[in-house]
């Protein structure tokens, strides 16, 4: 997986428009430090969320419900979710559709994630062009 930095480099305000204009590390394009999109030159970027490790000791994972405050979009966006055991391998991607048109208060459910027997952390990657803020994580198990 490649690691996407930023790539905007020498900013300087400009007093007439009143914004941050910056050079562009990869060609001669020119750009605008604009904090309503999440968009690099216009290009939709990956991220990705770690979670801390929660210890469950011989439990199966029933349901992840994640609250989020997304921002505007266009489009329905999806996030992958994905376990880890071990902090360095990840297994299988579930995917889940959140921030349809004018949503902005909603949260999504994964179900059925399987038995743990120890330490479990969980992963989180998307590609969009909507802000969202993870507000809370619960965790179901039995």
């Amino acid at each position: 997986m490649a690691i996407v930095k930023y790539r905007g480099i020498n900013a300087v305000f400009d007093p007439r428009t009143s914004k941050w204009v910056c050079g562009d590390k990869n060609d001669t394009h020119l750009g605008v430090i604009d904090d309503s999109v999440v968009t690099q030159y216009d290009n939709q970027e990956e991220w990705i969320l770690y979670t801390p490790f929660i210890y469950l000791e011989a439990a199966s994972i029933d349901e992840i419900e994640i609250f989020i405050i997304p921002g505007f979009s266009n489009s329905a966006n999806s996030v992958a979710v994905s376990l880890t055991y071990d902090g360095v391998t990840f297994g299988t991607e579930y995917l889940i559709d959140y921030s349809e048109m004018g949503s902005y208060g909603t949260s999504f459910i994964v179900r059925r994630l399987g038995y743990v027997s120890g330490m479990v952390g969980f992963k989180f990657r998307g590609v969009s062009t909507a802000k969202m803020a993870f507000g809370l994580m619960r965790v179901t198990y039995s």
